[in-house]
């Protein structure tokens, strides 16, 4: 977990593992580790065109199975609903 300075204070899980795929394969879903820090965001997949604004911590990679998971600091410790939005393909 890392905390980032934000208007309201932030938890952050940066670069969670969720699935493995070899080439051309479906891919397999990954357990939780829940000992590893989450302190750093995972690789983004390949882009075409200008990526400068892209935010990566490991470049870009075809293993690019993972996700960021955001919450402000203030909501306890109850479980809450998650909100994911993926993004598959052009528009």
């Amino acid at each position: 977990m890392t905390e980032t300075p934000a208007p309201h204070a932030v938890r952050s899980w940066l670069g969670i593992p969720y699935a493995t795929a070899e080439r051309f394969r479906r891919p397999t879903l990954l357990p939780f580790n829940p000992d590893l820090p989450y302190d750093q965001k995972g690789p983004a997949p390949f882009q075409a065109g200008n990526t400068s604004w892209f935010e990566a911590d490991n470049e870009f990679s075809e293993d690019c199975l993972n996700l960021n998971v955001w919450v402000r600091e203030d909501v306890g410790d109850e479980p809450l609903p998650v909100g994911v939005l993926p993004r598959w393909g052009r528009r």
